[in-house]
């Protein structure tokens, strides 16, 4: 039987810096990778990004964008 994983790696329930990948068995598949434009008080910082180091971890495992 065919293992399915849906995995939220950023953006839940805040506006941006989304990303969410799917495991299907031992592969992964991202599927949608975005940005924040961060708030007035993030003085100096451009864009906030999520948290990929599960990505990078596990990037022997990635098989498509």
């Amino acid at each position: 039987m065919t293992k399915i994983n849906l995995v939220a790696l950023g953006g839940v329930r805040e506006n941006g810096k989304n990303m969410y990948a799917v495991e299907v068995d031992d592969q992964i598949f991202v599927c949608d990778f975005g940005l924040k434009y961060p708030d007035n008080e993030l003085l100096g910082i451009d864009v906030v990004i999520p948290d990929f180091s599960y990505l990078t971890e596990n990037a022997d495992r990635i098989a498509g964008i």
